[in-house]
Formats: structure tokens, sequence, C-alpha cells
């Protein structure tokens, strides 16, 4: 290998690396419209469509914040990112969660 190239372990390294940075630049945010969730706990958009009591909400355009509202608490399901497919995983834990139920495990 010549000096000019890399090894593959950097390249993964610095693809780590600034995914991390950019959730460091995002997750002030992110946490602040969480926050803000207690106070207006039924804002965002409604979609019953993927699982009940489901609501979504956008922090800047890429990142979807979705969340459950009860008569007692705002419950955060999920932060997902870019090209996440938040239905797909929030339908498959609904899925897995009523299999749990019907079958008898806590």
């Amino acid at each position: 290998m010549s000096l000019r190239q890399k090894p593959r372990s950097n390249w993964w390294s610095c693809t780590v690396i600034l995914q991390l940075r950019l959730l460091l630049t995002l997750l002030p945010g992110i946490v602040s419209v969480c926050e803000q969730l207690q106070t207006t706990p039924y804002s965002g958009t409604r979609r019953d469509d993927i699982r009940p009591n489901l609501r979504i909400t956008n922090y800047r355009k890429r990142t979807v914040i979705a969340f459950s509202v009860d008569a007692e608490q705002v419950s955060i399901l999920g932060v997902f990112y870019g090209d996440q497919d938040y239905e797909a995983v929030l339908q498959e834990e609904q899925r897995l969660s009523e299999n749990d139920l019907t079958s008898g495990h806590d």
C-alpha cells in the first residue's frame, strides 16, 4: 500500500466522526423540540395510520420526532434522521407489541 492510500478503517472512522459531529450539532435543537412538547403536546401531525395515538413533528426538515400523547404524559417513541424509514420501524414495533400482548408476555 502506498503512503497516499488510506486503509478502509480510516474511511470508516472519518464517517463515524462526521456522523457524531452532525448529531452533536442537532442534539440541542432536538432536545428543545421534545421539551416544548410538554406545553404543546397536541402539536405535530397525527399519524394514526401508522399506529394509534402517534404524532410526528420535524426538526430542520430532515429529522422526524415521533411521539404519542395520553392523558398523563408525552412519550418520545423515536428520533429519525434523513432517509430512515420511521414508518416501517414504528409499525414493526407496534406489531411486536401487539404480539406480546396476545401471547401473554409482559
